[in-house]
């Protein structure tokens, strides 16, 4: 049998690849003890991987519709057989387009709205083209009305770049679907299991790696309370600033500072409340939860006298700071 080139027919596959074939032939066939004349058969090329040449050694050849419609005399039996081949060949209704321009975000699934034949006999089932979409979009494989207006199918966006889909790209292929089941109860089993979560506190930091940070020389308190302040310091040594280069800038915490004429407030001298120590407890746990830093030399608590917008607060009253008065 001589192979006649032929170079005027491209063939494709249900994925949408090209398939490769050396020639056209013609000949005469007997299907089922029926003779059917001048056939044209397609001679593809050996395939090259070896699962396609398994399947090649099990099935080596197909019979197309050109070949079934000429077996008008088949017996009755083979009717049946005949007709579903028929329905199957039937079976892709066509491809499901982009009804209008969509974007389609990074990392993320949305409901893109296709157009498509319409088809009031059967459901349609889109599936993917086989072939690569614009970006690397994938289709979700979607149940759709055969009568419907309106079809969406689920695409997702695995790129880390949005994506702009045109209005009629062609995205997949509406297959009909007979027979669909749809159970009418579904069962789900949730299994549950306790977990104790227990928060760890700025108290519980380790003490090992914190720098200790000294007591100030102004403060004359007694023995208990000079420990107890050692403790609270020690505990909250991380946010203290161990120099110039663990210091920033930072927009967590603002202040609004008053610059009128008012006359400051004087108050008298009164000795330290005894829950100075849990408020001052508080403030340095609020620091460390913001991830702030305290300068040693800007803290004046525990002093019996500090300096405040250019005044100096002691026991003896409110005056004007000596270092900010202009001479």
């Amino acid at each position: 049998v001589s192979v006649r080139p032929a170079t005027f027919l491209t063939v494709r596959a249900a994925n949408g690849l090209e398939v490769p074939y050396s020639g056209l032939i013609v000949v005469d066939l007997v299907v089922f003890g029926c003779a059917v004349n001048c056939v044209p058969v397609l001679v593809v090329r050996d395939p090259t991987g070896p699962a396609a040449a398994s399947r090649k050694q099990q099935i080596p050849a197909l019979l197309g519709m050109n070949v079934l419609g000429k077996c008008k005399s088949f017996p009755s039996s083979l009717q049946p057989a005949l007709q579903e081949a028929k329905q199957r060949q039937r079976c892709v209704r066509g491809r499901a387009r982009v009804a209008e321009q969509q974007h389609l975000p990074a990392y993320s699934m949305t409901t893109v709205r296709v157009t498509g034949p319409r088809d009031q006999n059967c459901s349609l089932m889109a599936a993917p083209l086989g072939q690569p979409l614009p970006g690397g979009l994938v289709v979700v494989p979607t149940l759709l009305e055969g009568d419907s207006k309106h079809r969406f199918v689920r695409m997702a966006n695995l790129s880390p770049e949005d994506v702009l889909l045109p209005a009629r790209t062609p995205v997949a292929w509406l297959h009909a679907v007979d027979g669909i089941e749809e159970d009418e109860a579904v069962q789900v089993t949730v299994s549950c299991s306790e977990v104790t979560i227990t928060p760890k506190s700025a108290e519980s930091t380790p003490t090992a790696d914190v720098p200790k940070v000294p007591l100030p020389a102004t403060f004359d308190g007694t023995h208990e309370q000079r420990r107890q302040l050692q403790d609270l310091l020690t505990r909250y040594g991380h946010v203290f600033s161990q120099g110039d280069d663990d210091m920033g800038y930072t927009d967590v915490v603002q202040h609004r500072i008053p610059t009128t004429d008012s006359v400051p407030v004087a108050q008298p001298y009164r000795s330290i409340p005894p829950n100075h120590l849990q408020e001052l407890e508080h403030l340095l746990q609020r620091i460390a939860q913001l991830g702030l830093k305290l300068k040693r030399e800007k803290c004046q608590f525990l002093r019996r006298q500090v300096t405040y917008l250019g005044h100096t607060i002691s026991a003896d009253g409110v005056s004007c700071d000596d270092d900010k008065v202009e001479q």
